[in-house]
């Protein structure tokens, strides 16, 4: 259905995004990887980044490219980590 609707709405970022999480959740990573680089063309929101590269990991984990899904996720906890808050004591 959500492929349906992303069809006829194929620059809305919010279904677009949904579509992503579904595909990976049913194991659909080359599809997946199709939705995340529309949306990588369409989302220049700063704050979509990190979701987006974790999100792009898994489906190249599910698309059976091993080698370029752990360097994306390596990519993404170096950034994660480098924008986590400072504990002040």
């Amino acid at each position: 259905m959500l492929r349906i609707v992303a069809h006829e709405h194929s620059r809305d970022i919010d279904l677009l995004r949904m579509l992503a999480y579904a595909l990976i959740s049913e194991r659909q990573g080359h599809e997946a990887l199709a939705v995340l680089d529309r949306l990588d063309t369409l989302d220049d929101q700063p704050s979509s980044r990190l979701p987006l590269m974790l999100l792009r990991s898994h489906a190249l984990r599910q698309a059976g490219r091993m080698a370029e899904a752990q360097s994306t996720f390596k990519r993404y906890v170096s950034l994660r980590a480098s924008r986590a808050p400072i504990k002040q004591q």
